[in-house]
């Protein structure tokens, strides 16, 4: 048996993480040749890495997708040459693995009477005309294999159809194009031909997920122990955590304990390429740990805790946090003043006389932050410690703006997710041990009074500010102003200093920051508390929430309630016949779209109208009753909205030749079919 094999590579800084060397190598196992075709750019780095696995390698510019790189790599090789060899493997950067060796799966494989196969198989929908606006010639979505694994065998490789299909492949502009003229296309046209198409997982997931190689990844290797892992499993743009369940940390616990791929390749590549708000979302990246016992006793780690105090007459509230640190601790302490000073060495001296601690004074500006970066710069850069907690003394928002309680509440939130008692510092200690990615630690964003709009983080005016600051650190990792940062609101928490060297290497002054009184907001302090996580992610490390479980059951309490209250307004003005959570959402911000400039907000209830219109309406074809909805917004000054729903483009046509009421008996009977709720339009 002699094989080929074809490998695309894509990414749009040309770097090259280790995952896809290794991909590379492990298919050279079974292969007695392989190409790498790059789309787009690659690094020297990445150059080399591809030149010492690869028997041949060349980049192309980045069009057609990988379809169009497959057809370019088949004609670098030949079609004479092809002949010489029995079988074609084509494969993509889009997935990880092999996780299991790729010669048990062609072993298996080479017992199927087939002509050509794949990992999974992806079902047919004859309800679908077009895929995402680009027709489909057979009038329907086929079944199909996904494209970033096949395998050719000689019947195919070295048929007429085979190579008129890649000769006349259509030209493609988007993703979407990519899947039915290439993916969609090859195995259609291919069963047309009489070729008989097989997959390793045989179709058995089609009715269970919506996407078998995207939700239904853990099933394929731990079932049918299909070895590559398609990277949308771990987080996909376009999908959605309706289905996600916990599906991401189950594939890398699987991997971890039942094979020998290293799970520092996918960690690698979706640290650097996947924003890290959907890391926490796709990972579940919030750890729940016990206040009043250990789970598990840590080792002996070296620890400092770094502890600014400002307000001398509020340290009362904060020695029982000092106290549930491990024997062993170093304490640095910095507040503004002499006289502070030696009150606070006082007030610790005679609570624990043990707790031998460190004073440093700094200048009374940038506050905590500079308190870390600029007076304790130096024991952080000195790396003699794996782990350090900085903390801070905390009024709070309500102190000055609203309640006080607010402001105690902010404080609590921080510092009793942190550090309440010795069995959670214990728990905290063994988290990072048996994480070495995790680079911090921080506690959830507070969520009480009108700290609520503030729930999963904010970026409020500081987004560009943030931006800045990671490019003058050199900090390249993916940011996104609709996606909030996982970051230490509150400037408490616990970090590896490996993970923040970059923020110290900085020569921070005190000069950088703003003087007394500092604004509420906007400032570069604000930013470094952004900022922390993205350095971390951009050193490898990824950032997760901690909290107790006593207020993790406050926190379910809360978040259920005010999940709730949103839930029963978007029922309300949406209705309740969503399939998912992100259509209703969807749905609702297009009629709050139109709220906020000025038009009033629709119900879901059919909206009050006279007889004499609600006929006029119904007779009326929808095409005209909405040209005419579209001139009435545009006299009054409105913004016209387009209902929502994808539709193609003979369904379009026929819906606007359609009269109305017509148009909803249909609709009608289409609700009741699939259980939905008839919302009138």
């Amino acid at each position: 048996m002699k094989r080929a094999g074809i490998y695309v590579f894509y990414d749009k800084d040309g770097i090259v993480d280790d995952y896809a060397p290794y991909f590379v190598r492990e298919l050279r196992k079974v292969t007695d040749y392989i190409l790498v075709v790059v789309n787009g750019c690659l690094t020297p780095e990445g150059r080399e890495k591809f030149e010492n696995c690869a028997d041949d390698l060349f980049v192309r510019p980045n069009e057609g997708y990988d379809s169009w790189a497959y057809k370019e790599g088949i004609e670098y090789i030949g079609w004479e040459r092809l002949h010489g060899y029995d079988e074609l493997v084509i494969a993509n950067s889009s997935i990880f693995g092999p996780i299991f060796p790729f010669e048990k799966i062609f072993e298996k494989m080479d017992q199927e009477a087939c002509d050509c196969w794949g990992m999974n198989t992806a079902p047919e929908n004859r309800k679908i005309k077009n895929w995402y606006g680009v027709p489909l010639k057979w009038g329907f979505k086929p079944e199909t294999i996904p494209s970033n694994f096949h395998v050719y065998r000689s019947k195919v490789l070295h048929s007429y159809e085979f190579m008129r299909f890649w000769i006349n492949l259509h030209p493609i502009r988007s993703y979407y194009e990519a899947a039915v003229y290439m993916e969609f296309s090859i195995v259609q046209d291919l069963k047309d031909a009489g070729f008989v198409w097989k997959s390793v997982e045989n179709g058995q997931l089609q009715k269970v997920y919506p996407s078998s190689n995207t939700y239904g990844a853990f099933d394929l290797i731990s079932i049918y122990e299909i070895p590559t892992i398609r990277k949308k499993a771990f987080y996909d743009s376009n999908g959605t955590l309706d289905f996600c369940e916990n599906h991401p940390n189950e594939i890398l616990n699987f991997i971890s304990e039942n094979t020998a791929y290293d799970v520092n390749l996918i960690l690698e590549n979706l640290l650097r390429t996947v924003n890290q708000y959907d890391l926490k979302n796709w990972f579940n990246l919030n750890k729940i740990l016990p206040s009043n016992y250990v789970v598990k006793e840590a080792k002996k780690h070296r620890i400092a805790c770094i502890f600014h105090v400002y307000d001398i007459e509020i340290m009362d509230r904060y020695l029982h946090n000092l106290d549930a640190f491990p024997e062993g601790t170093d304490f640095y302490f910095t507040t503004d003043q002499e006289e502070k000073c030696e009150k606070l060495q006082n007030l610790i001296e005679a609570h624990n006389k043990s707790l031998k601690g460190t004073y440093r004074l700094k200048e009374n500006r940038g506050r905590d932050v500079s308190a870390l970066l600029v007076a304790c710069r130096d024991i952080v850069l000195s790396l003699d410690y794996d782990l350090i907690c900085f903390m801070h003394d905390k009024k709070g928002i309500g102190a000055s703006l609203f309640w006080s309680s607010v402001g105690v509440s902010t404080s609590t939130t921080c510092f009793e997710n942190i550090a309440p008692t010795a069995e959670y510092v214990t728990n905290i200690l063994k988290l990072f041990e048996d994480n070495p990615r995790l680079g911090i630690a921080v506690p959830p964003s507070s969520r009480n009074g009108q700290c609520y709009g503030g729930i999963g983080g904010s970026w409020t005016i500081n987004f560009q500010k943030t931006k800045d600051l990671l490019q003058d650190l050199h900090i390249d990792v993916p940011l996104d102003p609709k996606k909030m940062p996982v970051a230490p609101y509150g400037s408490v928490f616990w970090f590896r200093p490996e993970a923040l060297l970059p923020m110290f290497e900085k020569e921070w002054r005190y000069e950088d920051f703003p003087a007394e009184p500092m604004p509420n907001d906007g400032t570069i302090s604000h930013a470094i508390e952004r900022g922390y996580s993205y350095v971390a992610q951009g050193r490898g490390y990824f950032t997760t929430i901690v909290m107790s479980a006593l207020y993790a059951e406050q926190e379910i309490t809360r978040m259920t309630e005010i999940a709730h209250t949103y839930i029963d307004m978007t029922q309300r003005y949406v209705g309740g016949g969503k399939p998912m959570l992100s259509q209703a959402t969807a749905q609702m911000e297009r009629l709050l779209a139109n709220c906020k400039k000025g038009v009033p907000a629709v119900s879901a209830n059919p909206p009050k109208r006279g007889p004499l219109k609600r006929f006029v309406r119904g007779i009326c074809p929808i095409g005209v009753w909405n040209l005419c909805r579209r001139v009435k917004c545009t006299l009054l000054h409105q913004v016209y909205i387009e209902p929502a729903a994808e539709r193609g483009a003979l369904q379009s046509i026929v819906r606007a030749c359609t009269p109305r009421f017509l148009w909803d008996q249909l609709r009608k009977a289409r609700c009741r079919k699939r259980g939905w709720v008839f919302i009138e339009a």
